[in-house]
């Protein structure tokens, strides 16, 4: 089951870049999240983005609590992911 969480990139720039490494640690709620990689993903204008999830702290139901975020991405002047 995939889960949707709702945030917002802003391009400090100005202009569109290509490529941005961006790396972001995203609080879960307890016994939403099992494995990022299998249940997360991350979304943006209808595209999957290639990301990396690592997990940084699991809830005593092994659910995880924090996961790490690494993806490369393609700014515009503001972006809605999810």
């Amino acid at each position: 089951m995939m889960t949707e969480l709702l945030f917002k990139i802003s391009n400090p720039w100005g202009f569109a870049k290509r490529g941005v490494p961006l790396r972001v640690s995203i609080p879960l709620p307890q016994g939403v999240v099992g494995e990022p990689d299998n249940d997360l993903a991350v979304v943006v204008d209808g595209d999957e983005w290639p990301a990396q999830w690592r997990v940084l702290s699991r809830w005593p139901d092994n659910s995880t609590a924090f996961a790490l975020l690494d993806v490369a991405a393609d700014l515009h002047h503001a972006v809605n992911a999810k």
